[in-house]
């Protein structure tokens, strides 16, 4: 009889302490999938971050070579003007000259 009852006792413990350890071992398990989740999250974000400032740079960099060629464009558009004035402008002086050269040795 005494040795049932110590079975019996035995067994209760045995599954008690069973039940703690499926506890603990529960609460460590969410624990770190708890963590590791974080992780991957912080991860992530570094990850977004990173192909959004790419993009970003090569946006900037698009953007400023349109720049850059509309602003050449743009002055050799006005160098080609001032050219064609200053051309215009020694014709017409080059005309008068002659004009008033030929009306002195007339």
């Amino acid at each position: 009889a005494r040795g049932f009852v110590a079975r019996r006792r035995f067994a209760r413990i045995q599954a008690a302490i069973l039940t703690l350890q499926a506890f603990t071992r529960g609460c460590v398990a969410r624990k770190r999938c708890s963590r590791m989740r974080r992780h991957i999250v912080t991860l992530q974000s570094c990850v977004r971050r990173y192909i959004a400032r790419r993009r970003y740079t090569k946006m900037q960099s698009a953007a400023l070579t349109l720049q850059r060629f509309a602003r050449g464009y743009l002055d050799r558009k006005h160098c080609a003007r001032v050219r064609a004035s200053i051309t215009l402008q020694s014709h017409i002086r080059g005309f008068l000259a002659r004009k008033k050269y030929a009306r002195e040795r007339a």
